[in-house]
C-alpha cells in the first residue's frame, strides 16, 4: 500500500453503507446468533460465546496486539467490522490502525484511581507488543 493511501477498512470504517451488518453477524457467529442492542434496537457488540472459534481467534489477537481494549469478551460493532475485514480479506492497514490507537492512547485522560486520587488508573497500552519489542 502506498504512503497516505487509505485501505478499504478505512474508508468503510464508520460508516452504514458498506457494512452489511447481517452479513458481519452471519460470518464472525454462530447461526441464528446476534448483536446484542441497545434500548434504541441499535446494534451494540457481539459475545464471546456467540461467536464461531475463528471469530474468537482473530479477536483474541487484535484485542492484544492491534487495538486498545480493556477486556476481550465481546467485539463492538467496528471491531466487529475489522474482523469481518479480514476474514473477508479486505485491504487493512494494520500500521495505521497500530498508530491510531497509540494516539489515542496518549491523548485521552485516564478515569481517576476510586481510592487514591494521585494514582492513574490508565491500563497500560499494548502489552504484547511492548513485550514482543523488548
Amino acid at each position: 500500500m502506498d504512503e497516505g493511501q487509505q485501505c478499504e477498512h478505512t474508508s468503510w470504517k464508520g460508516q452504514t453503507i458498506g457494512f452489511d451488518e447481517e452479513a458481519i453477524s452471519q460470518l464472525l457467529g454462530f447461526p441464528r446468533s446476534n448483536f446484542v442492542h441497545s434500548m434504541a434496537g441499535k446494534r451494540l457488540q457481539i459475545k464471546r460465546k456467540n461467536m464461531i472459534t475463528l471469530t474468537q481467534i482473530w479477536m483474541s489477537f487484535i484485542l492484544s496486539n492491534v487495538l486498545l481494549s480493556d477486556h476481550n469478551s465481546d467485539l463492538t460493532l467496528p471491531k466487529c467490522q475489522l474482523i469481518y475485514n479480514i476474514m473477508e480479506h479486505i485491504s487493512v492497514h494494520v500500521v495505521q490502525l497500530i498508530s491510531d490507537a497509540l494516539h489515542q492512547f496518549v491523548i485521552i485522560e485516564p478515569p481517576g484511581h476510586p481510592v487514591d486520587p494521585e494514582k492513574s488508573n490508565k491500563a497500560l497500552g499494548f502489552p504484547a507488543l511492548v513485550i514482543g519489542l523488548c
